[in-house]
């Protein structure tokens, strides 16, 4: 089963969460294994990813291959403020030999 966290509203959006959702195709790994995130966030402009800072589209797939346990967040552009999307990939230690 695929993590689904649902977007939160941002005191300064009057936007409302529905319909809005941010999944990852797993959320634990082991480390540079790639997961893929899938996100559907409604509204204008676009949306920046961290880490990373890259700018997103508000509807959009990527794959990442986390190193070590991550949170993946989405923020909107030139807004401060709490993420409006967010999801924890657990990356696992190594299997004991």
């Amino acid at each position: 089963m695929r993590p689904t966290i649902l977007c939160a509203v941002l005191a300064a959006s009057p936007r409302a969460s529905q319909g809005c959702s941010l999944t990852a195709s797993s959320n634990r790994v082991e480390a540079g294994q790639s997961v893929e995130l899938d996100w559907s966030i409604p509204g204008q402009g676009p949306l920046r990813l961290e880490p990373g800072g890259l700018r997103m589209p508000r509807q959009g797939r990527l794959i990442v291959k986390p190193l070590a346990t991550t949170t993946y967040q989405m923020s909107e552009e030139g807004l401060s403020g709490p993420p409006v999307a967010q999801v924890l990939i657990t990356v696992l230690p190594p299997p004991v030999q």
